[in-house]
């Protein structure tokens, strides 16, 4: 991604925090447990019924990573761009 490009995987986005229109969301935002760095390379080699997508699942509070195939990959494609 250029530098110069304006969007929201960069930046700190405190802004966001005080914003009016972000109000309501802002009460409701809770803070989710940590992934580490290899908990992160195993899940994206790992397969949907991996005991790696459980740890995942119950950390970022997305059940469907241990459910269903098609949302393990699709969360594991969109990680991967992320992290490549």
């Amino acid at each position: 991604m250029p530098r110069d490009a304006h969007n929201a995987l960069m930046g700190c986005l405190k802004c966001q925090r005080y914003c009016p229109a972000n109000r309501e969301v802002m009460q409701k935002a809770i803070r989710l447990a940590d992934v580490s760095e290899a908990e992160t390379r195993q899940f994206l080699l790992s397969e949907p019924d991996n005991e790696i997508c459980a740890v995942i699942a119950e950390k970022v509070k997305i059940p469907s990573l241990v459910e269903s195939a098609d949302s393990h990959s699709v969360f594991k494609r969109n990680l991967g761009v992320l992290i490549p």
